[in-house]
Formats: structure tokens, sequence, C-alpha cells
């Protein structure tokens, strides 16, 4: 991995206590082969957390405001997994929020899209089909300045009217959920695959 480009945890810690995660992040645990990059979660303890995983994020990198992000992923399935790709404000205040998508493991047909905005009602929408996990899909969404759009392997899915203007970076995350004891029958190590993400930035 390119830590040139990419940084391995939060820009404010390697864990989010925002919410229930119960991982560390770890650079050890971002490898990168072929040319795919691979977020592997494992159930080690670190720094009074369950689990040790993997996250890159572009904060200090690469930071923009309004564009298309596009990412080709092959995403676990297994309780107690959650991986999402999403756009945090480069403010770090805790909002606005764009995320791309959002899976649970333990429903690996349920897909989330979402924008948590700092002074509009959050609008999400689930989207439940095929399982998302066993083959690469690719996730995008078209940020405008008065609208969100989100794609899944091409197809819009969810469109939002709302005008989100904060300076973004992007995140892409392995979290888990949960104990060890409650993940007992997801495999491990589990591995979130990432064969690209592309950002273009509208003028």
């Amino acid at each position: 991995m390119d830590w040139g480009r990419w940084s391995p945890c939060y820009p404010w810690a390697c864990t989010n206590a925002g919410n229930p995660e119960t991982e560390w992040y770890n650079a050890s645990q971002v490898t990168v082969g072929n040319g795919v990059a691979i977020l592997s979660a494992i159930p080690v303890a670190s720094n009074g957390k369950p689990f040790t995983s993997g996250l890159i994020q572009s904060h200090t990198h690469f930071d923009f405001q309004y564009g298309y992000v596009e990412a080709r992923v092959l995403l676990p399935s297994g309780r107690g997994l959650w991986p999402a790709l999403w756009l945090a404000p480069s403010s770090q205040q805790p909002s606005p929020e764009i995320d791309i998508f959002e899976l649970w493991g333990v429903d690996p047909t349920a897909v989330m899209f979402a924008v948590h905005p700092a002074q509009h009602q959050q609008k999400n929408h689930v989207l439940a089909g095929a399982n998302l996990t066993l083959g690469f899909h690719t996730f995008a969404v078209d940020w405008e300045p008065t609208s969100i759009t989100w794609y899944l392997d091409g197809v819009e899915q969810f469109h939002a009217g709302l005008a989100v203007s904060t300076p973004m970076y992007v995140i892409a995350n392995l979290a888990t959920l949960g104990t060890v004891a409650e993940a007992s029958t997801t495999t491990f190590p589990a591995k979130m695959a990432i064969d690209y993400i592309r950002v273009w930035q509208h003028p």
C-alpha cells in the first residue's frame, strides 16, 4: 500500500467511538497483491477492542468538493462484519457524511445508501436483492451541488435532492460489530477486496 496516498486510521484515532465498531485498525491489515487492496479483519484483540482490521482514508492526501466516486469491490459475508465506503468532512465535524455503501455481513443481500447532512433530514435507502458478496460489484455516487445519486453496477438506485457543500475525503473500511463469540460462525480472516477507487471531480 502506498501510504503516501492513503492513511490506515481515521484522522482522530484507529477506531470510531461514535458508533458501535469493535475493531482497532492497523496498517498490518491492509495488503496489496495483483493490483487489489485487501482489508482484513481478524479476531485478535488490540487496544481494548476484540478485533483488528483494515482501513484506508485519503484525508490530507486527497480531499474534494463535488464529483463522481466509483469503487469496484468484493465484499465479505458473516455475522459481525460491516464493510463500507464513505465520504467524511475534511473539517473533522461529525456531519455531513455521504455513505456510498454500507453492508451488514449477517445479511449480504441488503446494502444501504445514505447521506447524513448537517442541517437536513437524513436520507437513506436499503436495497434488498441478490447476495452482493458472491462477486465483485461497482458502487458509485454522483455528488452534485444540489443532489446526490447512488449507483450499483452502473444502474441508478437512489437519488436525494439536497445540497451538501462541505469538502470531503474518502474512507474504505472493514468494521466489525459485537464480540468474537457473537461472530463464531464467521470465517476469519474476513476480507474486503478493492480493485479500484476512482474520483472524477466536477468543475
